[in-house]
């Protein structure tokens, strides 16, 4: 096998691994596979892809803070009531980093922005193929009849990918794509087409706030007087709808369609800040806040709550202070590296991943807690970033190597 097929065999096989791990066709019940098993096929698959390449090898302890985001929630094994689980998860966990480091190393930005769109991509089309012709699994039943998971597992998983098709398509130049621009004002119909049918009211709420913040990207590489007077009045903006949002926010959620507790996170996020409170250094233990009677279901009428539905709550419920800190720092970190890149070389693609995963973590779970796809994404746009990046350090040539 020559190079070149080599390395398209080998592009398929991570496309098809970072598909897997979003559950795509598994969650939904289409497949009866348990994650476990496809998140371990993943990791023994990267394993061999790594050792094809030994100086990855060196690059897994290049972000100390990403090191220990991998190393702390196994050591949380420790005092975790259930240790062999916390270990189980943690494996996941690894799989899925290893496979992030991979991409990180093995291709150019370019082709890994455009490797995960087609993937986000492919589930938006696949989902609306299921919704006509197998329905029973790609429309929910029960709390929430009617609403689209397509081939996911819930209606939010799908509109957390729609919303970064969205704000993708939108934001990130031709070049870095290789859609038409009627192929990409199709896509972008077809995303807010799931985003309505799936009825995610905080994903229509980062849609809008992308949405209108997109004028600012146009001036953000001018260091010119518009820059400078524009800035402030976008500051100010932003103020005043946060100011108004909270005087009218019953009228708000009216209009959304939903109640001021935001269908019972309010209660669910006190109470887990209590939780927080008396673990507060280390917490329960890697995926051992949400499990069967654990404590968190003796305070919460949400008998079916899966998480906190605020990535930081369930970190802090897992983990600890400890873990935020070091979730929160490493958010930090990647922000201003992606805002100093931006500025310098015009590749805007991880600074607005970066707010964007911020932005979804506020009213759903962080992709840290659910060891999918988006922390895939978030992994290789870190060792991107890593180490602080100057103009020098980063070829935006197109590879001469097929995607």
């Amino acid at each position: 096998m020559d190079a070149q097929k080599f390395y398209t065999h080998r592009t398929m096989i991570v496309w098809l691994n970072v598909l897997l791990l979003t559950g795509a066709f598994i969650t939904n019940g289409f497949l009866p596979i348990p994650m476990f098993a496809v998140r371990l096929t993943i990791l023994a698959i990267t394993i061999i892809l790594i050792l094809n390449q030994p100086h990855i090898i060196s690059r897994i302890a290049a972000n100390r803070l990403l090191l220990l985001l991998l190393l702390y929630p196994l050591l949380s094994a420790l005092w975790s009531p259930y240790p062999i689980l916390t270990i189980r998860r943690v494996v996941a966990l690894t799989a899925v980093t290893l496979l992030g480091i991979y991409t990180a190393e093995t291709y150019p930005i370019k082709q890994q922005t455009r490797l995960y769109l087609s993937v986000m991509i492919f589930i938006l089309i696949a989902s609306i193929g299921f919704v006509f012709v197998l329905p029973e699994y790609a429309i929910m039943t029960g709390t929430h009849l009617g609403r689209w998971n397509g081939i996911l597992s819930h209606k939010n998983v799908l509109a957390r990918l729609a919303t970064v098709v969205f704000v993708c398509l939108l934001y990130l130049r031709s070049d870095r794509l290789t859609y038409s621009l009627w192929q990409r004002t199709l896509l972008i119909a077809l995303s807010l087409l799931i985003l309505y049918f799936s009825e995610s009211a905080s994903a229509w709420i980062i849609i809008l706030i992308f949405t209108l913040a997109y004028p600012f990207l146009a001036i953000f590489n001018e260091r010119s007087l518009l820059f400078g007077v524009l800035f402030p009045l976008y500051v100010i903006l932003a103020v005043s709808l946060l100011t108004i949002s909270l005087l009218y926010y019953e009228s708000i959620f009216a209009l959304l369609g939903r109640d001021p507790t935001i269908t019972g996170r309010v209660d669910l996020w006190t109470n887990s800040m209590v939780l927080i409170y008396e673990n507060l250094w280390f917490g329960q233990g890697y995926s051992a806040a949400f499990l069967p009677n654990a404590p968190i279901y003796d305070r919460i009428a949400w008998a079916l709550a899966a998480n906190a539905h605020n990535g930081w709550l369930d970190i802090g419920l897992e983990l600890g202070l400890i873990g935020i800190i070091l979730y929160t720092l490493s958010l930090l970190q990647n922000l201003i590296k992606g805002l100093y890149l931006a500025r310098t070389t015009g590749e805007i693609f991880p600074m607005i991943f970066i707010v964007l995963f911020i932005s979804l973590s506020i009213t759903e779970t962080s992709s840290y807690i659910l060891r999918d796809m988006l922390w895939v994404i978030y992994v290789s746009i870190t060792l991107y970033l890593t180490p602080m990046p100057s103009p020098q350090q980063f070829d935006n040539t197109p590879s001469t190597q097929p995607i």
